[in-house]
């Protein structure tokens, strides 16, 4: 049987419901947040994206898993951006056959998940969602991308298929 794949609007609506990272008192910026999302805020894993823009990378993501087999991002903030795009490149490999190891790095100048007081809330199931997905190639690294220098079979030419820098 195969798994009917969300489109784009119920994509960015389940981007949503799984916590978006908004300021307790909102800027001018996070006006351009649609109505039906701000009900999300605060909540969940703590994305800090516009739900319909983060569903396209998603969506592109997920069209080209089969040669994403190591994936870094650079500035990690609350981690919710890291988890969904980990999670739909996991999900989306393992629908494939002989797609071989995979391989997550989010890199932060921060420890994980400790962006600022803003994301107290999400921390806690941030570091819970590292710990388990350890054993799948999913790491974090605090420091900066000059610190990477240290890890060779990460930071190697032609090493990371795709990178996200947030």
């Amino acid at each position: 049987a195969t798994l009917r794949q969300p489109g784009l609007e119920e994509l960015a609506m389940d981007v949503a419901r799984a916590g978006l990272m908004c300021r307790r008192v909102p800027q001018i910026d996070d006006m351009s947040l649609p109505a039906e999302f701000w009900q999300f805020c605060r909540t969940g894993i703590g994305t800090w994206q516009q739900p319909t823009q983060f569903a396209e990378l998603l969506m592109f993501i997920r069209q080209h898993a089969d040669r994403i087999a190591s994936y870094i991002e650079i500035g990690v903030g609350a981690g919710g951006s890291f988890v969904w795009s980990v999670e739909t490149l996991l999900a989306a490999r393992a629908r494939q056959r002989d797609v071989g190891s995979f391989r997550a790095l989010a890199l932060d100048i921060a420890a994980a998940g400790d962006w600022n007081s803003e994301a107290d809330w999400c921390r806690a199931p941030f570091k819970q969602w590292l710990q388990k997905r350890s054993q799948d190639g999913v790491m974090f690294h605090k420091g900066d991308v000059e610190a990477m220098s240290l890890q060779p079979a990460w930071w190697s030419p032609g090493s990371i298929d795709f990178a996200f820098i947030d």
